[in-house]
């Protein structure tokens, strides 16, 4: 089974689904990418089912079209959603979205500095382990590890898996590959994940690294148990390609892996952090 654990939709209907920003310069060329479009694309290249991550800097706290998403093709997708971690009300909205909505899961955007350990954030977090759902953070760089390493102390039945592995770039595609040293060092944390992105593959391609040194590395420190893959479609569409590319490439760079990690990464490990998945297409 593969399931795609980082894919955005975008609607053609900007009426129906409108867009309050465009974001970053690259975000705001990004082709649309409706459910329609992403079933097709699935079945073509053998992908059972996905998460449909909100893109945040185009809907903000909108999660409308995403949610649509799932709740119409509730056999291949579940939604994560983005909302207002600040605000008194959000273990509330999240129960409502969850109860109501099929929600599966929830991405936490850096909307201001130290909003990711702020105390204020606690009830949610206290409500997402009572709701059994997954958390995804969009970024964390070195500055924020001391509030990552609070949280996943404070909350050791929750899920978390960081986007983009650590949306980190590689300085060097060598070993020891230093600025990755602090995410190796949350290996020791049970409930963290990492999914894996075209981003990084991409580092060690570019740079001509040993990649096989690399990703054996991720593995040793996490297990395969605890990383998934991720095509991030369509951010950096006109650099990393569509989702067979990003899927082909993936399976190329960890085919020296076992069958049974392979496995794991590209499906297990999703299903064990959003077992829905599983019952959704099975």
């Amino acid at each position: 089974m593969i399931v795609d654990t980082h894919v955005h939709v975008l609607a053609e209907d900007i009426a129906k689904y409108p867009r309050p920003s465009q974001g970053p310069a690259e975000q705001a060329k990004w082709p649309n990418f409706t459910g329609e479009s992403i079933v097709e694309t699935m079945d073509a290249c053998g992908i059972d089912s996905a998460l449909l991550v909100q893109a945040f800097h185009t809907y903000h706290f909108d999660n409308s079209y995403a949610i649509d998403v799932a709740l119409k093709y509730p056999g291949r997708f579940k939604s994560v959603v983005v909302i207002d971690q600040s605000l008194p009300d959000a273990p509330d909205v999240i129960t409502d979205l969850v109860e109501n909505k099929g929600v599966r899961g929830v991405r936490l955007m850096k909307v201001q500095d130290g909003i990711y350990g702020d105390p204020k954030t606690f009830p949610l977090w206290q409500r997402m382990t009572e709701l059994k759902i997954g958390v995804c953070f969009n970024k964390i760089v070195t500055a924020d590890l001391p509030d990552l390493k609070a949280i996943l102390d404070r909350f050791p039945d929750v899920a978390i898996a960081l986007d983009h592995s650590w949306a980190v770039s590689l300085k060097t595609a060598r070993p020891p590959y230093d600025n990755f040293n602090p995410l190796m060092e949350l290996a020791r944390y049970p409930n963290l994940y990492l999914k894996v992105a075209p981003n990084l593959t991409h580092d060690l391609i570019d740079q001509k690294g040993d990649s096989k040194a690399f990703w054996s590395l991720l593995v040793e420190k996490f297990g395969a148990e605890r990383i998934m893959w991720g095509s991030n479609y369509p951010a950096h569409w006109n650099h990393y390609g569509k989702v067979p590319e990003r899927l082909q490439i993936m399976r190329d760079e960890l085919s020296f892996l076992s069958t049974d990690q392979q496995k794991w990464i590209f499906g297990e490990t999703a299903l064990r952090v959003w077992p829905s998945l599983k019952k959704a297409t099975g």
